[in-house]
């Protein structure tokens, strides 16, 4: 809520900034509100068509909505701007929706070894894991939220409204992780202010 005040601000500052769309964009996935997430990344990519961020973050809520068609479509789209494995990631995803497991696996592979990445690694690998949750690869999947965590993205609330990872609900590893994550944000909602209210399960 904090971010969304503040980023709210700067857009009502300045309508056609881009870059913080693009970044209320990630605050309205991590809400779970992918509706708005991918309105505000069409607004973002409207103002400016070779924006980095809008690009590698472009695809994400058109597949949380399971609009397949219009991802795959914004993939290719990002992908002649950009190069990266978190469009990588994301087309892995994709095909792991769409059934295609051995295309996905091998995008996968792509997407995880690569060298060149201009998104934060654990963007990357919170995709990845997505992918291996659609999959039904629940320990692969697990690994890689778990280097999220240590690197960078102990997304609670994200992870929490993840529709991709509730495949992973009833694993009990996955439990324990969410319930550590909780615990741990709780901790920094008390540390650096705000509130913890809305940290439900």
């Amino acid at each position: 809520s904090e971010a969304e005040e503040v980023l709210g601000e700067a857009i009502a500052t300045n309508p056609d900034d881009a870059f913080a769309l693009v970044f209320m964009s990630q605050v309205a996935t991590g809400a779970g509100d992918f509706a708005k997430a991918e309105e505000l990344h069409a607004r973002a990519l409207s103002l400016d068509r070779a924006n980095l961020w809008a690009n590698l973050f472009a695809p994400t809520a058109l597949l949380y909505e399971g609009q397949l068609e219009r991802a795959e479509e914004r993939i290719r789209s990002s992908q002649q701007v950009v190069q990266d494995p978190l469009l990588t990631a994301s087309e892995a995803l994709l095909w792991a929706k769409r059934g295609e497991n051995r295309k996905a696996q091998q995008l996968l592979t792509r997407a995880l070894h690569s060298k060149k990445m201009l998104a934060h690694t654990h963007h990357t690998w919170h995709v990845a894991a997505d992918a291996y949750a659609v999959l039904g690869k629940s320990a692969q999947a697990l690994a890689l939220l778990q280097k999220c965590q240590k690197n960078g993205l102990p997304n609670y609330p994200g992870f929490r409204n993840d529709p991709h990872l509730r495949a992973l609900g009833n694993d009990a590893r996955f439990v324990r992780f969410v319930s550590g994550l909780q615990r741990e944000w709780q901790k920094y909602q008390e540390e650096f202010g705000g509130s913890a209210a809305g940290a439900r399960v």
